[in-house]
């Protein structure tokens, strides 16, 4: 019976050291955002998009920042559904994980007025065009459009 209880107990401690991955923090690939389960699933569970030829033109010459935590529940779901719009064309985005007090990396916590995560940052000549912020209003591909509307009309 005693063996029996240490061999459960080390199971246990296996188990929960094999799921304790540290955080990612700082910029990141997408491999390495997909490397992570929860990331994974979330992304095999959305489907593909086609972005049309004016939000295509509109991603094409923007800068996309996008600000999210490994450790947050949003982020997991959210940022794989953003991955399956931001690969429909080669987009200039910078994958950015930040700590859980939000205080790494400091610079583009700060530069990015990050409050909540996930955060999507849209520039445009250096200009902010626009956020969106934990989750889209509609879906990403719809908010995104608006985005593009917003700037075009801008302009």
């Amino acid at each position: 019976m005693r063996a029996l209880l240490i061999v459960m107990l080390i199971w246990v401690c296996a188990s929960v050291q094999a799921d304790d991955q540290p955080p990612l923090i700082g910029e990141v690939s997408a491999q390495a955002i997909l490397s992570l389960p929860a990331f994974e699933r979330h992304y095999a569970q959305s489907e593909p998009v086609l972005l049309d030829e004016e939000l295509r033109a509109f991603l094409t010459g923007a800068e996309l920042v996008v600000l999210f935590g490994t450790w947050c529940h949003d982020s997991e779901r959210e940022v794989p559904r953003l991955m399956r719009v931001l690969e429909q064309g080669d987009f200039s985005v910078r994958y950015i994980a930040i700590s859980r007090d939000k205080s790494e990396p400091m610079v583009a916590v700060e530069r990015h007025q990050l409050q909540f995560t996930p955060t999507l940052v849209v520039y445009h000549n250096g200009v902010e065009a626009g956020r969106i912020i934990e989750t889209p209003e509609h879906t990403w591909l719809e908010d995104l459009r608006a985005l593009s509307v917003n700037q075009t009309n801008a302009q």
